[in-house]
């Protein structure tokens, strides 16, 4: 008779146990799909099917105008400009470098705001997309900017939303705190109907700006959590 632990033993090829899902592959479809409908709503401006949503929302949004919004608008979206995120960035990747104790991690968000720019401008110069016309355009003010040049021949995607959008997903992520992560999603948000409000941008600039910073940051918080720690710790 075989040995009782063989005649136990199953019989037939056997399944590996399946990996436990982790907070990680949650992120990494997150930021796949934010990937592919950047790049649906790329296409959709390109052949021109937005631009009835895009004329009927903005009007929508334009609908109670007053100097008092346009001047807190003006002033929120400060938050997006360039001057400033690039300071939020080298300010938190100087607190990620000292909490997470990560070697690898000094220049990633600015090194990612760079690549979140350098995705804005090769959108910009394949796909022609007009802003607003002037007689959309509400931004008078332009506190430490100088706001959406004249000349330009595309607005998508917003810049300043997709910063913005970045810089509040890597943060909201790397901190775990509830409140912070709600508030940064609130502040993120408000930057859509504030660029379309001051006729900066079109809806679908401003949510293509969302879908590519939010995208990026999923990247940062991936590579974050997967950077080695420095040797000695």
């Amino acid at each position: 008779m075989p040995p009782a632990d063989l005649a136990a033993a199953p019989v037939g090829p056997q399944r590996p146990n399946p990996r436990p899902f982790h907070r990680e592959d949650l992120l990494a479809y997150l930021g796949a799909l934010a990937g592919a409908a950047y790049v649906a709503l790329l296409i959709a401006s390109r052949l021109e099917l937005t631009d009835r949503a895009d004329q009927r929302i903005t009007e929508l949004i334009q609908s109670r105008p007053s100097t008092t919004i346009d001047r807190l608008a003006d002033a929120y979206l400060v938050l997006g400009d360039p001057l400033v995120t690039s300071a939020v960035a080298l300010g938190l990747c100087g607190w990620i470098f000292l909490r997470r104790e990560r070697r690898s991690l000094p220049f990633l968000a600015p090194g990612l705001i760079l690549l979140t720019s350098g995705v804005e401008l090769a959108s910009k110069m394949s796909l022609l997309h007009p802003p607003p016309p002037a007689s959309y355009v509400r931004a008078a003010f332009h506190m430490l900017t100088t706001g959406i040049d004249p000349n330009i021949v595309s607005s998508f995607p917003s810049g300043h939303v997709a910063r913005v959008a970045f810089l509040a997903v890597l943060l909201s992520v790397l901190t775990g705190n509830r409140s912070i992560q709600v508030a940064l999603v609130v502040l993120a948000g408000l930057t859509i109907p504030a660029t379309v409000y001051l006729g900066w941008h079109w809806a679908s600039d401003a949510l293509g700006g969302l879908l590519l910073g939010s995208g990026i940051g999923v990247v940062g918080t991936l590579w974050a959590r997967s950077a080695p720690r420095r040797a000695g710790e």
